[in-house]
């Protein structure tokens, strides 16, 4: 049995590595699998469209806030994010020089609108 030292720690190289089986049981007997508890989260909304087009005034309307007349020049520069009603929307910048913004914000979506 010869041991190797890697980063610190003693590895057995004689010993095949072993993956835990995804059914694998516990003490009590029960599937691992059956006992995991599945999370929840809610919905992740995101608003898509090009420049101009209501995507921040419909934001607004839904959180009942004036943020459209806080961005600079009158159009979103970064995304945003709020939780109303128990959905996580995401407002993106609509002007093409976000494009590469608006494509993170699409792809951590569950619905795109």
């Amino acid at each position: 049995m010869s041991k190797n030292s890697s980063a610190g720690k003693q590895v057995n190289s004689n010993l095949p590595a072993k993956k835990p089986s995804p059914r694998a049981r516990s003490e009590n007997g029960s599937s691992s699998k059956s006992s995991q508890k599945t999370l929840i989260r809610p919905p992740i909304v995101c608003f898509l469209g090009h420049v101009d087009h209501g995507k921040t005034s419909l934001l607004d309307r839904i959180r009942r806030t004036k943020e459209q007349l806080k961005e600079a020049g009158g159009i979103t520069q970064s995304i945003g994010a709020c939780f109303v009603h128990g959905i996580t929307f995401l407002d993106t910048p609509g002007h093409e020089a976000f494009t590469a913004m608006r494509a993170r914000g699409g792809k951590s979506a569950d619905l795109a609108v």
